[in-house]
């Protein structure tokens, strides 16, 4: 992700496991039948105020616009919190990105959101190895007009995704989405169990 709280510049978190043994129980061996490894836990730590707490709030954003756009009526703002402290920048979206392994299918998910609305959406997904696109949805701001792209291997209501998309929202709602079942948010959404993401947006520097 970048342009969100007090991070200005890209911030990447990896659970991909490096080449070190010293902990075997933390590590999944080719998971998804991909040919890395992945780790089943981290840990961050900083001095105070290095942006701790932003980094899980960053990931509970996320997770929030996603699946409590069942809840945001269609004038209420995204709830993001741009990089404050560069005039640019302040103006821009924030972007996020995260990729996951849901039945050993390996996902890319990514939005970029202002306050008011989504500029960029996109879902790819690798069932044979390779990343396919599932959607991608581009808002110009000249024109005022939302674009959508569906790939060949989303099949189903795309026409219905289309119209019922409201321009706060990801284009995987819940409610208009629920007969697209690569797209249901249950479906393909992350739920990480046992994890900790309920730091909320309290809207202060890191």
């Amino acid at each position: 992700f970048k342009n969100y709280a007090c991070f200005k510049d890209e911030q990447v978190l990896s659970l991909v496991a490096s080449s070190d043994r010293s902990h075997e129980e933390n590590i999944i061996e080719s998971a998804g039948g991909l040919n890395f490894n992945l780790l089943r836990s981290l840990i961050v730590y900083g001095a105070n105020a290095s942006g701790k707490t932003k980094l899980l709030e960053a990931l509970a954003f996320v997770r929030e616009f996603v699946e409590g756009s069942v809840k945001r009526n269609p004038n209420d703002p995204t709830g993001t919190l741009p990089f404050r402290l560069d005039k640019k920048t302040a103006s821009e979206p924030s972007d996020f990105e995260i990729t996951f392994i849901h039945k050993n299918i390996r996902y890319q998910y990514g939005f970029s959101v202002d306050r008011d609305r989504v500029h960029q959406e996109y879902l790819f997904a690798a069932p044979r190895g390779r990343l396919v696109q599932y959607f991608e949805r581009q808002f110009d701001p000249d024109s005022g007009k939302e674009d959508f792209n569906f790939g060949a291997s989303l099949k189903g209501p795309n026409e219905k995704i289309r119209d019922l998309t409201r321009p706060n929202l990801p284009g995987q709602a819940p409610v208009p989405l629920r007969p697209h079942p690569p797209l249901e948010r249950g479906t393909w959404f992350p739920h990480a169990k046992g994890a900790s993401l309920d730091a909320k947006n309290t809207h202060r520097p890191c």
